[in-house]
């Protein structure tokens, strides 16, 4: 047993006093003569005995009341495992999870609502002079402070829900850091959450060796959720009045099949698709829309379902644009190949600009969807640099390499690149053998592919040494093993380089009936890639189109629905002008980002990692503590029937003040039931003559 105030034990020194009145008998007695005291002498005896047993147990009864008040004030108590015989003064923090997971139902009503309870009775177990962090999941910077009880449980009362989701040991080193900043050494630190299986990293925990740890976790009703995950087109290839497939991802996370859920599409505020989905359990479905955009330019679009109780997750919000059409720069050094004029004047989709290279303007290519570099003799350093750039940032370059015997300019782009060298010309005679019809480009060229195809043949081609890891992608090969076409991705761009030129000397592929697929699908392709959705609290710096955007440019980043409208920070590095939100976007749906008109449109999501139900049950979770070495730490159980006093006596041990004081008022009154009844007996009823 140990002592809050063991001071108080001084105070014992008062059980000197009914000893000493005890012992010496103040009462000052009358004499009374008697002519005969022989017939009361057994009487006296008598009366002595009965009068010594009397003050004995009074005695006893006043020393034991006496004492037990003593150690009332004293403090008592029986130390658990985990305690401290502080008094409770050291900081505390709160970490409540308000992440939307704490939204489910448990026992006592919504979690994140019984979690906020559960704090307070927290707050309530602890003296007055003691301070208070209160976290939660949004990390703001008034949560690293430490607050009076009066200004924590005000706090407590401002907490929502909110999308940001935190590991287990970004918590604890928030909660480590404002204890740290306290003058006293130590303290302890409340984590209240559902635990989900996604937020546990219990390995990457740093803790204070000098901080207990104590988990409170809530356990919902029913881990039932059907969520849209996310979606994706089936086709890269998008543009105006032309059919679209939307792939969306429906996962199922509850134990049971969900039956005929209905999926809607909605595109600039009107419905364009209405599917159904059934879903086993634990499971996901990939459902297929198709809609036809009529208009150019840049589209916001959601897709819907309905799910109770866990609705962040039930809408999924995207964007994407579609070009009026596509620029294409086509680069020779003497004469324009008629072929590259002729595959894209039929389609007035494609823009083409036949220019020398000689005469280039570099502030252009940004505006290209892709550069065709036609039997160049050589390259700058100066353009080297500006095609890099160009790749890096997005875009793509077709390669017509020129016959001749001085490859080092253009082996310089190659191996700037990461692409394989030039070493010499082949003038064997061959023909392309294989088809990569698995990629992208090649994949939707043939409804069928015959058995004996006809596939151009080559009289001349380049030779390419064949450097291991340089990410080569063989697209076309010839019967000798050579390639005909590769690809290669450098950062976000696309470069394809031919193994001869466009001209009939060196192949007839050109005349090929593959030629005009190839090209057309090689611009559609070179298409910039677009981010369909973000997720909030992740994508925070946005890379935008830098032909659309000028560092004078006054940017806002508005809700469609004009609910939200804030500034952006906007830098500009390796000339990709970036987009920085600083966090500022904290809800799910459709941006705009103006400037004097529309430059970009964004769909924010909710994290999905918050979907997933899985919660770690609460033995394992104090397993999990123990195996990683969080040995100060214990685990509360939320649902006590006195959660308040479960956390004293795991803080402080079990209280015995209250027993200390039951036990005084009972000595006392056995004290007062003594002196009454030994009165009872010396002064006997009268008993009338008859």
């Amino acid at each position: 047993m140990t002592f809050v105030y063991p001071e108080f034990l001084f105070a014992l020194a008062a059980l000197s006093i009914p000893v000493i009145i005890h012992l010496f008998n103040f009462r000052r007695f009358r004499k009374v003569f008697f002519t005969n005291v022989r017939f009361i002498q057994e009487i006296k005896k008598d009366t002595d005995s009965k009068a010594k047993l009397k003050h004995l147990l009074v005695l006893l009864a006043r020393l034991l009341a006496i004492a037990f008040i003593v150690l009332a004030f004293a403090r008592p108590f029986l130390p658990g495992q985990q305690a401290a015989s502080n008094g409770l003064s050291k900081p505390v923090s709160l970490f409540i999870d308000n992440s939307f997971s704490m939204e489910s139902v448990g026992k006592n009503g919504p979690l994140l609502e019984d979690a906020k309870q559960k704090a307070k009775e927290i707050i309530g177990a602890y003296n007055n002079d003691t301070r208070f962090q209160i976290l939660s999941g949004d990390f703001e910077a008034r949560h690293q402070r430490l607050y009076t009880k009066t200004d924590a449980l005000q706090m407590l009362d401002q907490i929502q829900p909110s999308p940001a989701m935190r590991k287990l040991s970004e918590i604890v080193a928030r909660q480590n850091d404002a204890l740290q900043s306290s003058k006293e050494n130590g303290g302890t630190t409340y984590i209240l959450s559902d635990f989900q299986q996604s937020m546990i990293d219990m390995d990457a925990v740093h803790a204070d060796s000098t901080v207990k740890i104590r988990f409170v976790p809530f356990i919902a009703k029913q881990n039932k959720n059907i969520a849209i995950d996310s979606c994706y087109f089936t086709s890269p290839v998008m543009q105006a009045g032309k059919s679209m497939e939307l792939v969306v991802i429906v996962k199922n996370y509850s134990e049971e099949k969900a039956e005929e859920i209905p999926v809607k599409l909605f595109i600039n505020g009107q419905q364009k698709a209405l599917s159904s989905a059934s879903i086993e359990a634990n499971s996901k479905v990939e459902l297929k829309l198709s809609f036809t955009p009529a208009d150019t330019g840049f589209h916001n679009a959601y897709v819907n379902i309905t799910d109770y109780p866990v609705v962040f997750d039930d809408t999924y919000y995207f964007s994407f644009h579609l070009a009026s059409n596509a620029p294409l720069l086509h680069l020779y050094a003497d004469t324009a190949s008629r072929f590259i004029r002729g595959v894209y004047a039929s389609e007035p989709y494609f823009d083409l600009h036949s220019v020398k290279s000689d005469q280039i303007d570099f502030s252009t290519l940004p505006n290209q969807r892709m550069l065709i570099l036609d039997a160049l003799p050589s390259i700058s350093s100066g353009m080297r640099d500006e095609l890099i750039k160009y790749l890096k940032a997005g875009g793509s370059i077709a390669l017509f390499p020129k016959l001749n015997d001085d490859y080092s300019s253009l082996n310089q782009l190659l191996s700037a690149a990461g692409a394989n060298s030039i070493e010499g010309v082949d003038a064997s005679a061959t023909r392309i053998d294989k088809l990569n019809t698995e990629s992208p480009l090649l994949n939707d060229v043939f409804e069928k592919i015959p058995e004996n195809l006809d596939l151009p043949t080559v009289s001349k081609h380049v030779r390419f040494s064949h450097k291991t890891g340089s990410g080569e992608e063989t697209l076309m090969r010839l019967l000798n093993g050579d390639p005909f076409l590769s690809h290669y991705t450098v950062e976000k761009g696309h470069l394809y380089v031919f193994a001869a030129p466009l001209s009939t000397e060196a192949s007839n592929f050109p005349k090929h009936a593959l030629f005009v697929p190839v090209m057309y699908k090689m611009a559609f392709l070179s298409d910039r890639e677009q981010q369909l959705a973000m997720t909030i609290g992740q994508d925070d710096v946005l890379a935008l189109n830098e032909a659309n955007v000028f560092a004078e440019m006054a940017l806002h980043v508005k809700k469609q629905d004009g609910a939200f409208d804030v500034v952006p920070e906007l830098r500009t590095s390796n000339g990709t002008p970036r987009l920085l939100l600083h966090g500022q976007i904290k809800e799910s749906g459709n941006y705009v980002v103006y400037a004097s008109q529309a430059i970009a449109a964004l769909g924010f999501n909710y994290d999905r990692r918050e979907s997933v139900r899985a919660c770690l049950p609460p033995d394992e979770l104090l397993a999990s503590a123990n195996r990683a070495g969080l040995k100060n730490s214990a685990l509360l159980e939320s649902d006590a029937a006195d959660f308040s006093a479960s956390v004293k006596t795991t803080e402080s041990g079990t209280q015995l003040w209250k027993y200390c004081v039951l036990l005084a008022l009972l000595f006392l009154a056995i004290e007062v039931l003594l002196i009454r009844l030994f009165n009872s007996f010396a002064h006997p009823k009268t008993i009338k003559p008859l």
